[in-house]
């Protein structure tokens, strides 16, 4: 039995809930020192980005996920995983899939420019009418974000 499944039990024993099944997502962090096992690199996207939502729930179903600078698609989950600097001046990329909701919300998607770290650290995102950033609306020219000002 792994660690993971040990203290699993205990917690469903603990509740004290007859047939009780929780889902339950791992996480497993690696430093840039650490040699990442060939069978974890397997498990890296290709040609997607993935938000830390989309990885939690694909985990609850079993799937393991590798996620990457290169492959999270959400500049939050980039920051609070210490993937980026929170105070980074430049955008993770060109296209992530959280950052691409943005892009097709805005009005001129050509002009867009995706949020930096910066922007999502310093309030901008969270409350995109308040600081005049509608382009970084993720539901619409409506959308205030998620707070009504920075």
């Amino acid at each position: 039995m792994t660690a993971i499944r040990g203290l699993y039990d205990r917690m469903i024993t603990a509740l004290g809930v007859e047939d009780l099944s929780i889902p339950t997502a791992c996480v497993k962090f690696y430093t840039e020192d650490d040699e990442i096992p060939p069978g974890v690199l397997r498990c890296q996207p290709e040609g997607v980005t993935l938000t830390s939502c989309q990885s939690t729930r694909q985990a609850g179903f079993g799937d393991s996920v590798l996620l990457t600078r290169e492959s999270i698609g959400c500049v939050a989950a980039a920051i609070t995983f210490g993937l980026v600097d929170q105070n980074q001046p430049k955008p993770l990329g060109e296209s992530t899939v959280y950052t691409d909701i943005m892009k097709s919300q805005a009005s001129d998607k050509d002009e867009f420019v995706p949020p930096t770290p910066k922007d999502f650290t310093d309030g901008t995102v969270y409350a995109c009418a308040a600081a005049g950033r509608g382009d970084f609306a993720l539901f619409g020219s409506g959308d205030t974000g998620r707070y009504d000002s920075t």
